[in-house]
């Protein structure tokens, strides 16, 4: 094959590299719309929003370090919507950036920076992780993990 031919065989198969990143960059708008809504849900402690887009069966894994230790701890969402529903608590927010999703089919992982915020104050902050499962209605969250520090979180 000539240098002009694999140039045309390039050219050709140009558009079929470039689908399955379009689908992905559709996938993550719609995943990160999720995680949004989430987060939005969470500020206004408003558990009916929250559980539009979390799986009822999904799980809140929280780590920190104490002592030089590692901790671990598990909540079924159950518990963790329960924490949050209540409206006479003080505000919460949490902020969060550089997302990186990663989809393949119908799962989906979301890294992302966050600061977390009681009564406008910095309480912590860390890396939260989502993982998402696809359904005909949209893309919900199967599960939640982070890290959680207290030091620099300015």
């Amino acid at each position: 094959m000539n240098s002009k031919q694999k140039i045309l065989l390039g050219c050709a198969l140009l558009p079929l590299a470039v689908a399955p990143l379009h689908a992905q960059t559709d996938d993550a708008v719609d995943i990160m719309s999720s995680i949004k809504i989430m987060f939005d849900g969470l500020a206004a402690r408003d558990t009916a929003m929250m559980s539009s887009v979390l799986d009822p069966e999904a799980r809140l894994v929280q780590t920190s370090t104490r002592d030089g230790q590692p901790q671990y701890r598990s909540t079924d969402m159950a518990g963790f919507l329960a924490a949050i529903h209540n409206p006479d608590g003080p505000s919460i927010r949490e902020d969060y950036w550089h997302p990186q999703v990663v989809v393949h089919d119908n799962l989906a992982t979301v890294w992302v920076s966050y600061r977390f915020y009681v009564d406008g104050q910095v309480s912590h902050c860390g890396e939260d992780t989502f993982q998402l499962a696809r359904r005909a209605s949209g893309w919900v969250i199967v599960a939640i993990a982070d890290t959680q520090r207290r030091e620099g979180c300015g």
